[in-house]
């Protein structure tokens, strides 16, 4: 294959990791790339190294820009990427050297590849759906709603320029969590194939220094975690005509949105009357569709169903088991 592929990497206060994502990029076995570095108004040395890797190499281009979040300098990259395909990396990231080459490998009959991943951190993990393949619509929808195994990032996946410019596809820059889903459901709308590779090729940190890491530990709570509300709204929007089965993991993933945001107000300390009643609205509006969806454990659901009842009772109680440590959260950190 000789298409051009475009690899878009929005930086922002990268420099501990930005040497290793920028040179798992460069060595990749498919070397026809266009890398564009979109320097967010970054505050360290991350502009820098990016402009000494372009003297290096002649494929990366670096935009510097003020800050404006990741959606609108995702949101740049797209504008100027001349390649018949885009990948979406962060800067904290970094992936293995097939990872070009394999996803626009599958490119030529489908209109969207995706991958498993890796985490990096301090505990290490690979995250691949046991399936390689097409995905009929329905699996790949509950994948993305409903299961974490794929979920709705719009790294570790390959898309096609044409679908993204002819629908003028973008990234919500007023949303702060579930942006991607957002960005990544609307183009699913748009497409007819979708081929999934059953091999963790994309990489990813979770970085402990970031805004939302460090609230966690302080008990802060970060207000930008309310947009998640507004994202599954919109992705409600987007998939109103599907079929009564993917309005369905819809469903599940408002409800399952709600929890997450309630988790979130827990740790943070954080008691909002008006977005608690928010919250038992829209879990009271889709709870029954959510109940019969086969993901999710039972304890979340018998928290979808008390949010139903109660918000405030569910803070309470989960305030007290949180204290106490008799729940753990790990994997609601994400």
């Amino acid at each position: 294959m000789s298409d051009l592929v475009s690899i878009i990497i929005p930086v922002y206060n990268a420099e501990n990791y930005i040497r290793d994502c920028l040179n798992s990029v460069i060595k990749q076995t498919y070397r026809n790339i266009e890398i564009i570095l979109i320097d967010d108004g970054t505050l360290d040395n991350s502009g820098i190294i990016c402009e000494e890797y372009a003297m290096k190499d002649e494929r990366i281009r670096v935009i510097h820009k003020k800050n404006e979040g990741v959606s609108t300098a995702r949101n740049v990259g797209i504008g100027l990427a001349k390649g018949r395909y885009i990948l979406f990396v962060d800067a904290d990231d970094f992936v293995t050297d097939e990872y070009v080459r394999m996803l626009c490998e599958k490119m030529k009959d489908t209109d969207i590849v995706l991958c498993g991943y890796e985490k990096i951190g301090l505990k290490e993990e690979k995250i691949v759906l046991n399936k390689c393949g097409l995905l009929s619509r329905d699996e790949l929808f509950f994948y993305i709603l409903c299961n974490n195994v794929v979920h709705g990032s719009c790294c570790n996946r390959i898309f096609r320029a044409d679908i993204i410019k002819k629908n003028r596809l973008c990234f919500d820059k007023d949303i702060a969590v579930g942006e991607d889903m957002l960005f990544l459901v609307s183009y699913l709308k748009n497409c007819n194939s979708y081929y999934y590779i059953d091999e963790a090729l994309y990489c990813y940190r979770k970085n402990e220094e970031s805004v939302m890491q460090k609230n966690y530990r302080k008990n802060e709570f970060n207000e930008k975690l309310y947009t998640a509300m507004k994202s599954v709204e919109e992705i409600s929007n987007v998939l109103i005509d599907e079929e009564n089965t993917v309005k369905n993991y819809c469903s599940y993933r408002v409800v399952r949105s709600c929890i997450w945001l309630m988790l979130q107000m827990i740790i943070g300390e954080k008691q909002d009357r008006a977005i608690f009643k928010i919250i038992k609205k829209k879990c009271s509006n889709n709870i029954e569709k959510y109940i019969k969806t086969q993901s999710g454990s039972k304890l979340e659901k018998a928290v979808g169903i008390a949010i139903c009842i109660s918000p405030h009772v569910v803070f309470l109680i989960g305030h007290f088991a949180i204290r106490h440590k008799l729940i753990t959260l790990d994997k609601y950190l994400e």
